[in-house]
């Protein structure tokens, strides 16, 4: 009787074992439903706007081009992010009369800023970027401004859909500078799952 009941009880076990769905790991980068297995770079474009924090404050929207270098998990880097044309450039409150003469960011292969997988967003940190701005009676702040990241600053690039297609970009850097705007993969085929 006792080896019956044990028997039953294993049956039992063993049905509920297979009944249980598996438990979903945490979200990673994927393709085609698949976590990717090699590293792959994603080629976004799109609109950028950095804008000093406050009433009537500067701002500069900027057509740019960026690579995210995917790697397996949830990490990656951004290895590059530039305009494409300064004068795509556009400038709003102080910045309104001025030209972007070029800018220059810190991402590179050789020193990339993390890209980290959280929450179904991807947190940019380590971004650096120095716009330089054209001498004119129009613009008041002729010269260079650096946007730095900072230590603890954090861009937040949003896909939609869970797709790695097209971002939306928030943030805040050097504690006072908003960062905005829309980044478009040239092909969609990476996503999170």
């Amino acid at each position: 009787m006792f080896k019956k009941m044990l028997l039953l009880a294993s049956m039992a076990l063993a049905a509920s074992a297979v009944a249980i769905p598996a438990v979903a790991s945490a979200e990673e980068w994927g393709h085609e439903g698949n976590p990717i297995e090699a590293p792959v770079t994603i080629h976004l474009t799109g609109n950028i706007k950095f804008e000093q924090t406050g009433p009537g404050s500067p701002s500069m929207s900027c057509p740019v081009t960026a690579n995210i270098k995917l790697t397996p998990g949830t990490t990656g880097h951004v290895t590059n992010f530039g305009v494409t044309n300064t004068a795509g450039c556009t400038g709003g409150g102080a910045l309104a009369g001025c030209q972007v003469e070029s800018v220059t960011s810190t991402a590179s292969e050789a020193s990339p800023w993390s890209a980290t997988l959280s929450g179904g967003a991807v947190g940019i940190n380590g971004f650096d970027v120095t716009n330089v701005y054209k001498k004119a009676e129009t613009c008041p702040v002729a010269g260079s401004t650096v946007i730095d990241g900072g230590a603890g600053q954090e861009a937040i690039a949003t896909p939609t859909e869970g797709k790695l297609c097209h971002f939306v970009i928030s943030g805040t850097a050097a504690g006072s500078v908003d960062l905005s705007g829309t980044l478009t993969a040239t092909t969609c085929t990476y996503e999170i799952i």
